[in-house]
Order: structure tokens, then C-alpha cells, then sequence
């Protein structure tokens, strides 16, 4: 279903108000059971393992399996349906509430490539609801995209209960990492790839090959961590890829 300018954006700016609110949730808690100054990082840390959690799950249920199709014996061109516009707002919203929160909150120097891929995922969510297609590739990029996340996120709540040097924490790294390469470096190629061949809009195909170029700059960070890992600095792993 085509949706007019003003319902993807009213969709869009609803589910960054959603997300704000369970930070502002989230933070509340921190201050009363957690100790430091560091509450409103740790709060959005939470929001992000919930956010790809909850897409992780909408996304694959829309790219996987739908209408008794499944992913390999539909056509990546057709129509949004109910599942695609289910997640899109949801991705699109969070990428919004992410940006407005590294603007207010974060101490760091900013990230340039963090700014790139949340202004593109929420970009192309939001075209992909206005136009009304291509949300099945959209739904298998952001399936792929969060299925690491909850890792990522996990690492930095770890370390903040000084669990990273644990077994716990050494696992949450290594299934990270080797997750990351995995499903976005390697799978997101073969279906950056796919993409390409299948005919899709430019902008979509556009699109994805910045984001697999985000992924692969990533990843390379990754790796090189790994290799330094093996070298016995294990300092290094504690900084973010």
C-alpha cells in the first residue's frame, strides 16, 4: 500500500516518540538502581537491545517466511504488505530517537559513520512506506543488520557490571564479532548482490551498497580487534569496532 508523505512521517516521528518515552522509562530506572553518571548510556543501551530484539523479529517474519512464501519463492518486487509496513516505521522511528539522543547525550567525538547509516536506514525505511515497495528487501537488510545488536548492546551493559573479563563477557564478544562478519559482511553480500541483479529501484540499490560499505568498514575494525585479541592485547577489546 502507497502511503502519503504525511502518514510515513506521522508513523515515522510516532515510533521515535515511543522510543523516547522508553528511554525516558529506562533512565528513570537507572538512577534508582544503578550507581555512577552514566545512566542515560546505559538506559539507551537497553533501548537498543530492545529495538533489535523487536525488529529482528517484525523484520524476519516479513523477509522469511509470509503468506505461506517463503523468502526464495516470492518476488523481491512486489507490493509492501501488512508485515513490511508493520516494521518499517518501527526501524525508521528508533533511527530518528538514535540520532536525537548521540546529539543530546553523547560525550565522544562524533561518529561520523554511525550519522551516515542512521540517516540512511531511516531515509530509505521511510521511502520504502511512502512508496509502498520494496520492503522485502528492506526486511531481510534489517534482519540481517539486528541480529548482532543485541550483542553489541549486551558488551557495553556487561562491562558497566565489570562482567567483560568473565566468561560470560569473553562469549558475548566472540559471538558478536564472529556474528557480525557473518551475517553482515558475508550473507549481507550475497544479498547486496541479489539486490543488484534483481532489478531494483536505484535509490534501493544505491542504498544498499553504502550500507554494505558501512558494514564492510566495520567489519574491517572488527577484524583487526581480533587479530590484536590474538596477539594478547586485550585491552583493545573493550573500546567500541
Amino acid at each position: 500500500m502507497v502511503l502519503a508523505v504525511k502518514q510515513a512521517t506521522t508513523l515515522t516521528l510516532s515510533w521515535a516518540l515511543r522510543w523516547i518515552a522508553l528511554f525516558m522509562t529506562c533512565n528513570k530506572a537507572a538512577e534508582l538502581e544503578l550507581e555512577g553518571n552514566d545512566f542515560a548510556v546505559y538506559a539507551n543501551r537497553v533501548v537498543s537491545m530492545i529495538h533489535a530484539a523487536f525488529s529482528a523479529v517484525l523484520a524476519g517474519k516479513a523477509a522469511l517466511y509470509y503468506d505461506g512464501q517463503g523468502f526464495l519463492t516470492y518476488n523481491l518486487q512486489g507490493p509492501n504488505e501488512p508485515w513490511h509496513e508493520a516494521f518499517l516505521p518501527v526501524v525508521a522511528g528508533y533511527m530518528v530517537y538514535d540520532m536525537l539522543w548521540e546529539l543530546m547525550h553523547s560525550k565522544s567525538k562524533p561518529d561520523l559513520l554511525v550519522y551516515a547509516h542512521h540517516i540512511l536506514v531511516a531515509v530509505t525505511c521511510w521511502w520504502s512506506l511512502w512508496t509502498g515497495e520494496h520492503g522485502k528487501i528492506l526486511a531481510m537488510t534489517t534482519f540481517l543488520s539486528e541480529l548482532t545488536t543485541p550483542f553489541l548492546s549486551a558488551k557495553y551493559l556487561l562491562k558497566h557490571h565489570k562482567m567483560a573479563d568473565e566468561t560470560l563477557g569473553l562469549a558475548n564478544d566472540a559471538v558478536f564479532a564472529l556474528g557480525f562478519l557473518f551475517f553482515r559482511c558475508f550473507w549481507g553480500s550475497i544479498f547486496t548482490l541479489t539486490v543488484l541483479l534483481s532489478g531494483a529501484h536505484p535509490f534501493i540499490m544505491a542504498g544498499g551498497m553504502a550500507m554494505q560499505s558501512i558494514n564492510y568498514t566495520w567489519g574491517l575494525s572488527i577484524g583487526k580487534k581480533i587479530a590484536r585479541f590474538a596477539k594478547g592485547d586485550k585491552a583493545d577489546r573493550h573500546k567500541s569496532p
